[in-house]
């Protein structure tokens, strides 16, 4: 009886690390060990809910700003408008000078808004 005669063979497998690039505790698990995944393929979620109050806080913040920033321009054309005897030089200074602190607080929300939404983004891994 013969035996059966296979060649040799080589199997090439890629092992990659997964760093996630926000932290937080994992919700779900798609792959196990061994599995074969595509590019593209959801591999895992990271808890979702610290990153969405942060987004909800970061929006509040944008309205909040948003209301100073506009309070503060009206204040500053309504003492740009009134007469030169009415309002000292320094009481205009200090309104167009809140009126552009407003408006680089507002600057920094919406910046602030954009990385909660990016942070949201990247709880889920792919």
């Amino acid at each position: 009886m013969q035996s059966p005669w296979t060649r040799d063979g080589k199997v090439r497998a890629e092992l990659v690390s997964i760093t996630p690039e926000v932290s937080g505790r994992l919700v779900k698990i798609l792959v196990h060990d061994n599995q074969l995944v595509s590019t593209g393929s959801l591999l895992f979620v990271i808890d979702p809910q610290p990153y969405q109050l942060a987004l909800d806080n970061a929006q509040a913040a944008v309205v909040r700003a948003q209301a100073e920033l506009a309070k503060a321009n009206h204040e500053a054309e309504r003492r740009r408008n009134l007469p030169k005897n009415i309002i000292s030089g320094e009481d205009l200074d200090i309104a167009n000078l809140t009126a552009d602190s407003m408006k680089a607080a507002y600057q920094g929300a919406q910046a602030n808004l954009e990385q909660a939404k990016w942070n949201l983004n990247k709880t889920r891994v792919y």
